[in-house]
């Protein structure tokens, strides 16, 4: 029995990695023109704490709720405030400037 199980483990792994390839692909197909300024509007209102980890934790609430911003944009955000957090570039000063800074992430992302 113990031996069938770690025959099955490199076949769930492989699954689960060509899962994760996958949904990388249809998020690099996902084309976003631009984040709306609406869903900056609030991601600014739902981060008190001003930096990007807070910002990540933000994204991650939003994440799943039926109303709001849509689970695809946030999938593309999240690596994105990551990065911003591990690097400490600084957070933006405005919602204005937060949307100004995101949509030119995601233009490079193209």
């Amino acid at each position: 029995m113990a031996r069938n199980l770690h025959a099955r483990r490199p076949r769930l792994i492989l699954s689960s990695c060509i899962w994760r390839l996958r949904k990388l692909r249809k998020l690099r197909r996902f084309s976003v023109a631009h984040i709306p300024m609406d869903d900056v509007n609030t991601l600014w209102r739902d981060t008190p704490q001003h930096d990007w980890s807070a910002f990540h934790r933000t994204l991650q609430q939003h994440k799943g709720k039926v109303n709001g911003i849509s689970d695809a944009l946030i999938d593309l955000l999240l690596p994105i405030a990551q990065r911003f957090a591990q690097s400490r570039h600084p957070y933006p000063d405005s919602p204005q400037a937060m949307y100004d800074l995101l949509n030119e992430e995601i233009r490079a992302l193209r």
